[in-house]
């Protein structure tokens, strides 16, 4: 058998196999050659070996098909076609000869077959369209041939006609012809696709026609062939496709065959020819060591072939099958079991030499953790009094223009809520003031630091909010005065921008839950400036997100363009650059053009040199011929395609330039009005792409862009002409292929949602962001009545079906109909339901549904009441609402399970409060002192019974009332700014404050998300609060009426004694933290107690009373071993610890300290001192299991590390 490289090899049964893992590009072109030579030869030795096996009656035929083989070998099929090796070729033929011609360029084969008189060509496609070939679901039926011409053989054997043959035969073998090329539109001209196969009919049509001409068509076998082809293309210029020789070789021998015997025994010699060149290919496989999974695609093949014979196949075939299919199972079996043994000896051997070595634990990674557990040497650490540090001068930082922006590396987790809120602040009352005077010398500098200052704060905000509607749509209104200034900015520096929309509607906003008038008036001035720009809108603008048509003069870009002169030189400077490389690429093409000229027309000068081989006979000088190096310099001869920088429709054109250089004012106007419409406004993006090219990177434009940073950038869905596979073209070429318009069809994108602008079409909402979800059970089918307003009485009453059987009939319609039939009537139903017993008010359900109905802000009214609340302008209404829920709070005041009642009336009189017009302040302020009172004393009650209480669930359970009934006191505080002076004024108010900041302190656990989603959503709320009151606290706490706090602190401390003096601040930069010192004695050394305005933590001598500290609790490690349990603690009697349990947990009493970022963890009986081993440390020395899904002790006494 002939030399064959592994390469070699694998091409041929890629090829000849298909086996199912294929390239996903062409192969290499020297391996093509290389591979397809070692085909030829590998077919030819096959043939040699299968001859005498062979029936007398086709022997002869298949020698013809062995002098077939041979004489392409000769003639040097496999390179370019050569004139006069292809004459050499024919002229030498004998009768019943048989010579195929594969010309490349034309996809086409032509057989010649010489008969007795005349010789036939045979032409036919190789390749077929990749649509083609693509669109089938099994084998294309093709036949074969497609057309023959029979020439009488004196005329086929003339030198004049062999020569104008095969001189057109070995031009159309390389020259590619572009118009029988298919074709592909791009940047409005045709390109042709060289990726597909090219069209035979320069071949099937005009060398037959000529051919013809002087012979005739003739009737001859055709053969019906099934095709298997495949087109594979991943990320490469061109596709995998089946080989073409192959194709030919088939063909050609099937043919042979056909026209030697009848058609039965035709197919039967072909088939178990085929098989037994299968058949040596597995022998190859196994000589050259091909994968095993190759060796068995080959097994299956040959298995196939031999089965589809049965009876037809030769017993020598069979026999050849037989002995290399069982060689190969035989090899496979051997490697098989060489892996088995390998495995089987894996770890078997014990080399006692190491046996000590082997046989020990060496934990290198958790050997230094247990040597210092075990150290004795540690040292006792002094707990002196630690200085709370706080960054609170550091959340907001300001730029040269005094507008602040939340400093994200600096907030911490735990401080991101108290930065968000003092920026709201900002925004809600220094905003406007810093408007007036932003406005009195605009810059755009203004309106880009409102952009990244919003993409700030948004991005925090939406981390924070993400479960809160009642944040979120304070998240919305911030997001909507700073696009308010940003737009009044924008108009003052760009008059035309108010020429078009705002692209935001007034109704969008209405959906915002503020539970404070003064909300609702930044809500009133924003809706109204949006009004205002839609009314100022010109009637045909577009919108500022659309994508200019064909003629489009109305479009932003378009009407800035004739008014800035820095845009119109810039599209001059372009244009004018872009004839200077024109004329130069021009200039190359002429002296390419030239060259191509100059080097054809030598090479058709020459024929091919021949040098003398071994047997002395003449064959091809490949490393010498002239005419080949020609040939390939020729073929080395190509240009790149020169394509038009700018679009040449008038509209597309302006708006690439203006993009290249977009004014800063309208990036901000553009990414900030964008955040609000797409990011907030839909649920997600819809049709998500990636761009072929965008105007950062387009090689023609991007040297002139200047205006980086921008979220919304142009970009092209169709490639650039240089960036595709048409990017270069070889010669010959006319100056029009060259020379290409441009192709880009420029669009805005969203780079950072990946989506393009113009198919974003879903009007944008807010509600999904501000509407309050209803918690599992019988009301979640009622959602719809808490969304809207837009329902009717009736349609609730019948819908009585899907009421749950949890809820009476009775309470399911007055739940549904509270919202029923338009906003105007929800308050009179609220109060009407006060009144009457269809509700249960003490369900989370019944509280979301009020919460909804008197925060939400529906549509604009003539006043800031607006339409769903003006109904506050009756004195009468007012009085009514605030009696019901006195009587209501008179009702539930010994019944402290009575939460969720507590918190609508709270809810409600807070409510009553803001937006009440006339005399009735005084009447709710009482009302929620006496709310205060009430939720005090059930605070108190539920302290005594955690006290006493022994079992986690029950702890927890009693924790959890703690946290809500606390957070419902601090409610009754939540008033508007301009009430806050009244809200907290006596020491009773403080005391208040105080103990209910100090409960929720002591009682939330580190990590919050084992709680439930409501009591989450009141904790975010409560410390917003805390961040609204924290100047008046301070200044409070540094005045003579301070001493609410110290009552506070003496109702959980009963050994505090306050000096006289006031409470000042541990850090003169630091608003946060408040210390003190106590009263020092004859005995008793002062001590120094530090109080956090914003969380309610106590310290003393830096020490939490009676609690873990925060860093303790929401420590990895006690998260893991712990969870949210809430442990009472004391100071530790075990040296080297500092916190120990007041009372035992589990059985024993454990120790913490902190070392460094390391916590540790003891745990003491009366006979073992355990410590834990933080997990970390033994990733890597115990399987994973085992690490993860235990918790590690060390026995200090024993030194033996328990897994529990």
């Amino acid at each position: 058998m002939a030399a064959c490289s592994k390469d070699e090899l694998q091409y041929i049964i890629n090829h000849v196999v298909l086996p199912p893992r294929l390239p996903d590009q062409s192969e290499d072109v020297v391996l093509v050659r290389t591979a397809e030579k070692a085909l030829l030869n590998e077919l030819l030795s096959v043939l040699r070996r299968f001859l005498p096996h062979c029936a007398p009656e086709s022997t002869a035929a298949w020698s013809i098909v062995q002098r077939m083989l041979s004489c392409c070998i000769t003639a040097k099929l496999l390179g370019d076609l050569s004139e006069h090796l292809l004459t050499e070729a024919v002229l030498a033929m004998e009768p019943e000869d048989v010579f195929p011609v594969r010309i490349r360029a034309q996809n086409a084969a032509i057989i010649f077959r010489r008969l007795e008189d005349v010789v036939s060509l045979e032409c036919f496609q190789l390749s077929p369209r990749s649509a083609d070939v693509v669109g089938c679901m099994g084998s294309l039926r093709r036949p074969f041939p497609a057309f023959a011409v029979a020439v009488p053989r004196n005329v086929a054997t003339e030198s004049t006609f062999c020569r104008e043959l095969f001189t057109m035969l070995e031009k159309l073998d390389t020259e590619v012809v572009q118009e029988m090329m298919p074709k592909s539109r791009k940047a409005s001209r045709e390109w042709s696709e060289f990726r597909d196969t090219c069209h035979p009919g320069l071949i099937s049509e005009l060398v037959m026609a000529s051919v013809a001409a002087v012979g005739e068509p003739t009737q001859t076998i055709q053969l019906q062939k099934r095709i298997r082809d495949d087109v594979i293309w991943g990320n490469s210029l061109l596709p995998w496709r089946r080989s073409t020789l192959w194709l030919m070789l088939r063909v050609a021998i099937h043919t042979t065959l056909l026209k030697s015997m009848d058609s039965v025994q035709a197919h039967a010699e072909f088939k178990n020819f085929i098989a037994y060149f299968l058949t040596n290919l597995l022998k190859l496989t196994a000589d050259l060591g091909t994968p095993l999974d190759i060796c068995k695609a080959l097994q299956v093949k040959i298995a196939r072939r031999v089965v589809k014979l049965g009876t037809s196949v030769r017993p020598f075939v069979l026999e050849a099958a037989t002995i290399y299919m069982r060689d190969a199972t035989e090899q496979q079996g051997k490697v098989w079991q060489d892996i088995q043994q390998k495995d089987a000896q894996r770890g078997t051997h014990v080399d006692v030499t190491t046996l000590e070595q082997d046989t020990s634990l060496t934990l290198v990674n958790s050997r230094a953790a247990l040597d210092l557990a075990l150290c004795e040497t540690k040292q006792d650490p002094q707990l002196a009094a630690s200085i709370p540090t706080s960054s609170y001068c550091e959340w907001l930082t300001y730029d040269s223009d005094e507008l602040p922006c939340v400093n994200e590396a600096i907030v911490s987790s735990s401080e991101r809520v108290y930065a968000l809120t003092q920026y709201e602040h900002w925004v809600g009352h220094s905003s406007s003031a810093w408007l007036v005077t932003a406005l009195v010398q605009p810059n755009a500098r203004h309106c880009t630091s409102i952009r990244r200052s919003a993409e700030c704060y948004q991005r925090l905000a939406l981390a924070s909010y993400s479960e809160s509607p009642e944040q979120l749509s304070m998240m919305l209104l911030t997001l909507g005065d700073l696009w308010y200034a940003l737009d009044r900015i924008a108009g003052a520096l760009l008059p035309l921008l108010h020429h078009y929309s705002p692209e935001l509607s007034p109704e969008i906003f209405d959906v915002l839950l503020l539970p404070k008038t003064e909300q609702m008036q930044r809500l009133q001035r924003l809706q109204l400036h949006i009004e205002a720009r839609h009314q100022s809108t010109q009637t045909r603008s577009p919108s500022m997100f659309a994508d200019p048509s064909a003629n489009d003069c109305d479009c932003f870009a378009y009407k800035y363009f004739d008014q800035s002169e820095d845009h119109q030189k810039l599209r001059q400077t372009i244009l004018a650059e872009a004839r200077t490389r024109k004329d130069e690429k021009k200039q190359e093409w002429r002296r390419k053009s030239g060259q191509y000229t100059t080097l054809t027309q030598e090479k058709n000068g020459l024929t091919c040199t021949s040098k003398l081989d071994y047997r002395g006979g003449t064959v091809h000088d490949d490393g010498n011929c002239r005419k080949c190096d020609l040939s390939r310099e020729i073929k080395s001869l190509s240009i790149a395609i020169f394509e038009w920088p700018l679009p040449e429709n008038e509209a597309q054109s302006r708006l690439a330039v203006f993009y290249l250089r977009c004014p800063e004012v309208v990036i901000a106007w553009q990414a900030l009005t964008w955040t609000l419409v797409h990011d907030l406004g839909r649920p997600s993006a819809t049709d998500r792409d990636t761009p072929a090219a965008n105007l950062l990177t387009y090689n023609g434009l991007s040297s002139y862009h200047t205006s980086g940073g921008a979220r919304l950038m142009l970009a092209s869905a169709t490639k650039s002409v240089t960036a595709s596979h048409y990017h270069g073209s070889p010669f010959p070429i006319t100056w029009e292929k060259v020379f290409s318009m441009n192709g880009l069809q420029w669009a805005l994108y969203d780079s950072r949602s990946s989506c393009w602008v113009h198919q974003q079409q879903e009007p944008p909402s807010f509600t999904s962001r501000c509407r309050l979800q209803l918690p599992d059970g019988p009301y979640q089918n009622l959602q719809y009545t808490v969304d809207t307003t837009s329902h009717s009485q009736n349609q609730v009453l019948a819908a009585q079906t899907e009421c749950s059987s949890d809820l009476s009939i009775h309470e399911y319609v007055a739940f549904g109909s509270l919202r029923a039939d338009g906003e105007k009537t929800q308050w009179l139903n609220i109060c009407r339901e006060l009144r009457a017993t269809s509700l249960s008010w003490n369900t989370e359900s019944v509280c979301c549904l009020v919460k909804q109905s008197a925060w939400q802000a529906c549509s604009i009214g003539t006043t800031t009441l607006r339409t769903a609340h003006k109904v506050f302008e009756s004195s009468e209404f007012t009085t009514d609402l605030l009696s019901n829920l006195e009587i209501m709070l008179d009702s539930i005041q010994a019944n402290r399970q009575c939460l969720h009642t507590m918190e609508l009336v709270i809810v409600l009189a807070l409510r009553a409060l803001s937006l009440a017009v006339g005399l009735h302040a005084d009447r709710c302020f009482d009302l929620l002192r006496q709310c205060r009172s009430t939720v005090s004393a059930w605070t108190y009650a539920m302290e005594d019974l955690l006290r006493l209480a022994t079992d986690p669930e029950e702890i927890a359970a009693i924790q959890c009332g703690l946290l809500k009934s606390a957070t419902l006191c601090k409610l009754t505080f939540d008033v508007d700014t301009c009430h806050h002076s009244r809200a907290l004024t006596t020491s009773d108010d403080l005391l208040y404050w105080a103990m209910a900041s100090m409960t929720i302190q002591n009682n939330t656990p580190g990590t919050q998300s084992s709680l439930p989603r409501s009591l989450r959503l009141a904790l975010l709320r409560d410390a917003k609060l805390s961040q609204s009151y924290n100047i008046q606290l301070h200044e409070m706490l540094r005045s003579t009426n301070n001493r609410g706090l110290d009552r506070a602190i003496s109702r959980i401390w009963s050994a505090f004694q306050s000096s006289d003096g006031i409470w000042e601040r541990h850090d003169q930069c630091d608003a946060q933290w408040m210390c003190k010192k106590t009263l020092a004695g004859s005995q008793v050394e002062p001590q120094k107690v530090f109080y956090d305005v914003l969380s309610g933590e106590l310290l003393v001598d830096g020490r939490p009373l009676g609690l873990l500290p925060k860093e303790y609790t929401s420590h990895a490690v006690f998260t893991r071993v712990f969870g949210a349990q809430i442990l009472r603690v004391s100071t530790s009697d075990m040296a080297g610890m500092q916190y120990m349990t007041a009372a035992e947990e589990y059985g024993y009493r454990f120790y913490f300290s902190l070392r460094g970022a390391d916590l540790i963890i003891r745990a003491k009986t009366a006979m073992t001192v355990l410590e834990l081993i933080s997990h970390r440390n033994l990733i890597g020395d115990f399987p994973t299991r085992f690490v993860e899904d235990f918790v590690h002790w060390l026995d200090l006494t024993t030194s033996v590390v328990e897994f529990r």
